[in-house]
């Protein structure tokens, strides 16, 4: 069963480190943008590549 980030995020109820890696993107500067975008409505301390 696969789950969305999202309904990941939403079972946590406590402090949690993600590391979210993907190759492929990793120095694409549109698709970094707009994981930024899609990351805003969450308290996020940093994200890095």
């Amino acid at each position: 069963m696969s789950k969305s980030f999202r309904a990941f995020i939403a079972e946590q109820d406590a402090e949690y480190v993600y590391h979210i890696k993907s190759t492929r993107h990793l120095h694409d500067d549109d698709i970094f943008g707009k994981l930024q975008i899609g990351m805003l409505g969450y308290d996020l301390r940093s994200l890095e590549r």
